[in-house]
């Protein structure tokens, strides 16, 4: 039976960082070391455990010295227990740059001879031999395929741009090549896509939207540094890896339609994130994914409007509150998670909320401003978020760290809501003053230096936004506004990715209105003109809910509307499994539907107390639906009954 290996040598330049350097230790896993040489010196007495290379020196080498170390060796490179690795797969050898499963998640070490971590950066230039059948695809630009006497022949690849060695790359397979050019905001990039024949045209359709793709990607980071956008199609089971100027992609993406140009996009936008600035640590590790996350709904913003943007951070934020908690078992900020969960929900979709904040935080203009100095200022190297976050204040001229203290460096997320609004009216003015308080998800330090945009909306839909700041659990602020408001929502444009989800829709239709971020759907029957929606789902516990034997779930509902004309309305609450009465409640209650197990309670706003009232209730594949008789503006909370012995009736 055929056994795949690799055979070949490495040259590796050197640079002693220190004065009299006598040995050198070098990454490489499971592998047979044949010879190590320094300069052109043979090494003796050299060890290798199948981790770690220990090469002594002839002589001892000055500080700021170059030398050489070639190593020659040969094996089956590993494979990451749980993702990445070099493989040999469906006629194609191919590497995936990180260890998921490994430490550190560098995995360069898994097929050439290397310092294998972050921050470590080197150019490189490959030599890949292959039968004559066969390409070789590596990072970098293809300087010349040389042609052997024999059967064999040589693909030669350059990558001048240093990079951690998790971004080097090799793919080998009966590719084609489709090749094109991109017109970007400084020169023409060549783009370069390699996929097996049979893919070819399905290639050509699954990655229609690259060019507009690229155009934001410039709009929002600046110009692209990179000699090439480069793709190549391996046979993995999923996922993808950015490599630089050669970006990994399992085949099964390639469909033939652009069902997967966020996953295309994602990976891309770590030429800017990621590849040209690089996080330091794996602790770091939101630097890369979280940023490249929300650059999916960068590209939607640009390439679809706002609205499309909103449903993507909507709908990612609602995954996280509902999910990042359970998958990664337990609240977790996203700078210096365990390295367990690197790779988890936390880095990648609570990351990309976190980056959404900032910007909300800072203000477009500045935030992007200061975003493309940093890509720039920092090209081609590795940075810690601590030094992000001293560019990002020293730059904006805007003190970052509360903000980073209390959505960075904090597991959990701060719920904010408001409470009351009073007001007053003063001649042609109407001081208005609103309690909005904080609360806490998972955490138990408050968030300082909030700033909220407030919009208040009076009987006709007029509207005006202002700004409340403060700190710590509560505040009252009073403003004068030119009209007597009839409600005021906190965030109307959903720039805090607190622990709420909710939009604010315009209705001037009857019919049916799903809501899944909301846990809701509203009906509205009958209606004499447009009207304003505001469907808040609030993921705490709704306080003033106690009643003997009963308990409320880990969240609420404040539903509010502002008509111009009269309208009815009815709706409709999911409880999922996520919910936190648990699967013991929804294995009772398809056994025992019973209405006397659960209670639905109302109150106008949160100075009224909860009171029951009657609703109808259905099963829906993994969801309770629970009906209020009626649809009125206020609080809905759901609570179920206990068992003495604490279990969920």
């Amino acid at each position: 039976m055929y056994d795949p290996y690799i055979q070949g040598h490495t040259d590796i330049q050197i640079i002693a960082t220190r004065e009299n350097l006598t040995r050198v230790y070098l990454d490489l896993l499971s592998m047979q070391v044949d010879s190590v040489w320094f300069n052109e010196e043979i090494v003796e007495g050299f060890t290798y455990n199948g981790q770690l290379l220990f090469i002594p020196l002839p002589y001892s080498v000055e500080k700021n010295t170059s030398f050489m170390v070639t190593v020659f060796y040969r094996g089956k490179p590993a494979i990451d227990p749980r993702w990445g690795g070099f493989y040999f797969k469906e006629g194609t050898a191919y590497n995936m740059g990180v260890g998921m499963g490994s430490t550190p998640p560098t995995f360069g070490r898994a097929w050439f001879p290397c310092v294998d971590n972050f921050t470590d950066r080197a150019s490189y230039e490959y030599f890949i031999e292959v039968e004559d059948q066969l390409t070789a695809v590596c990072s970098g630009e293809l300087l010349e395929v040389i042609d052997h006497p024999g059967p064999d022949r040589t693909f030669h690849w350059k990558l001048d741009e240093p990079v951690p060695t998790y971004l080097s790359s090799v793919a080998v397979s009966d590719y084609v090549a489709l090749e094109s050019v991109i017109s970007g905001t400084e020169r023409e990039i060549p783009v370069s896509i390699y996929v097996k024949p049979t893919d070819s045209l399905k290639a050509i359709k699954s990655f229609k939207s690259l060019p507009l793709i690229m155009e934001a990607f410039e709009h929002y980071f600046g110009p692209y540094s990179w000699p090439r956008i480069g793709y190549v199609s391996v046979p993995f089971s999923g996922g993808a890896m950015e490599h630089a100027c050669n970006i990994a992609l399992s085949a099964s993406t390639i469909t033939g339609d652009d069902k997967y140009r966020l996953l295309y996009a994602h990976e891309l936008a770590h030429s800017w994130v990621g590849n040209q600035v690089t996080c330091a640590t794996a602790e770091d590790m939101w630097l890369n994914e979280g940023w490249a996350t929300y650059a999916e709904a960068l590209f939607l913003e640009y390439a679809m409007g706002r609205k499309a943007f909103k449903d993507y951070v909507r709908g990612n934020h609602y995954r996280v509150l509902q999910q990042a908690h359970l998958r990664d078992e337990g609240y977790y900020p996203v700078y210096g998670i365990p390295e367990e969960i690197t790779y988890g929900t936390t880095v990648y979709d609570k990351g990309a909320d976190m980056v959404h904040t900032l910007r909300g935080f800072m203000g477009d203009g500045l935030f992007f401003r200061t975003l493309r100095e940093y890509l720039r200022q920092y090209a081609f190297q590795s940075v810690t978020t601590r030094e992000m976050e001293r560019f990002f204040s020293e730059y904006s001229r805007t003190d970052l760290m509360p903000f980073f203290n209390a959505w960075i460096y904090t597991e959990g997320f701060p719920v904010f809501t408001i409470d009351s609004m009073h007001i007053i009216h003063e001649g042609s003015r109407y001081r208005t003053g609103i309690y909005v308080g904080q609360r806490l998800r998972g955490r138990k330090l408050f968030t300082l230096d909030n700033r909220i945009e407030v919009l208040f909306v009076d009987r006709y839909m007029n509207r005006i936004k202002r700004t409340v700041k403060f700190a710590g659990n509560k505040t009252y602020q009073e403003f004068k506004l030119p009209f007597s408001p009839v409600a005021a929502w906190l965030d109307p444009e959903e720039k805090i990715s607190d622990a709420v989800t909710d939009q604010l829709i315009m209705i001037r239709d009857r019919g049916r209105y799903e809501l899944p971020e909301e846990n809701m759907v509203v009906e509205v029957l009958d209606m004499t003109d447009s009207l304003l929606l505001r469907p808040s789902l609030i993921w705490i516990e709704p306080e003033g809910t106690e009643m003997e034997g009963y308990i409320a779930g880990d969240r609420y509902w404040d539903v509010q509307w502002v008509s111009t004309g009269n309208c009815v309305m009815k709706g409709s609450f999911f409880i999922d499994q996520y919910f936190s009465f648990g699967e013991t409640f929804f294995g009772q209650m398809k056994k025992s539907p019973g209405t006397e197990s659960i209670s639905l309670l109302y109150r106008k706003d949160a100075g009224e107390a909860w009171t029951s009232i009657s609703f109808e209730k259905k099963a829906m594949g993994h969801s309770l639906v629970v009906m209020p008789r009626e649809l009125k503006p206020g609080h809905y909370a759901v609570t179920v009954r206990q068992e003495k012995t604490g279990g969920i009736k």
